[in-house]
């Protein structure tokens, strides 16, 4: 079932779109040309190699965001599903999360070949990529799960995840070097996101070239093991109730 959606999806999202499935790598290419231009030309940030920094953190944070503006939303999308089958609810948050995933795999391997091209030197350190990807896609399966459910009590919850996360990206380590900041309060605001830590284990092995430290790997290790855990039992909890309320 899990595959049935994920190819509904893959189909059906461009259908009858003159560029079809090339959206998914128009929009993030426009926005590293923007970011590029602003951070590199206006403000300085002085990050050598700057478009290849900022698309290794940009297409993971973009996997991260759009799974969970759509998962967030899945029950209600799928709302007569819920109500006329039995199944696990679980199933509807994976699909969505697994078919941004199959996007983004792409879109990151074509931004790994336009590195190449371009003479980027690319270390031993991509091996850790699969491990990192994995991470990312089980915090995203928790939160979706969790966040879906939720919406389906308060629907609020699918537009304040929209705020959030145009606020969630400006502390994030995307379009900046956390080295290049001494502000005390500010490092303690991206040591309390845990997107940080992801972002960065993409930029250890892609970037820098080096094996993320301990606590880099641990908090996104912690989070992938055990949110996915908590979502599932939220969702166990609460799907009694969700055919009547959708």
């Amino acid at each position: 079932m899990i595959m049935s959606l994920v190819k509904r999806d893959l189909r059906g999202r461009y259908k009858g779109s003159l560029a079809g499935f090339l959206w998914n790598y128009i929009t993030p290419i426009a926005q590293i040309l923007v970011y590029t231009f602003v951070f590199s030309e206006i403000l300085r940030v002085g990050i050598d190699n700057y478009s290849t920094y900022l698309m290794i953190g940009l297409f993971p944070w973009l996997f991260f965001s759009e799974s969970l503006l759509e998962g967030s939303g899945c029950f209600v999308t799928y709302g007569e599903l819920v109500k006329k089958n039995y199944f696990p609810r679980s199933i509807l948050p994976i699909s969505v999360v697994t078919s941004k995933l199959i996007n983004f795999i792409i879109a990151y391997i074509l931004a790994i070949i336009i590195m190449i091209m371009s003479s980027f030197q690319l270390t031993d350190k991509i091996v850790l990529l699969p491990i990192i990807i994995f991470i990312e896609y089980s915090i995203c399966v928790g939160l979706v799960m969790m966040l879906a459910s939720l919406n389906v009590y308060l629907r609020d919850t699918q537009y304040s995840v929209n705020i959030l996360l145009m606020i969630w990206i400006w502390i994030t380590p995307i379009m900046y070097n956390t080295k290049a900041i001494d502000s005390g309060l500010v490092n303690a605001v991206l040591g309390a996101n845990p997107m940080t830590y992801v972002i960065q284990l993409y930029q250890d092995a892609l970037y820098y070239g080096v094996w993320p430290d301990l606590i880099t790997w641990l908090v996104p290790i912690i989070l992938g093991a055990i949110l996915p855990i908590i979502g599932y039992l939220i969702i166990k909890k609460t799907q009694k109730g969700m055919a009547e309320l959708l």
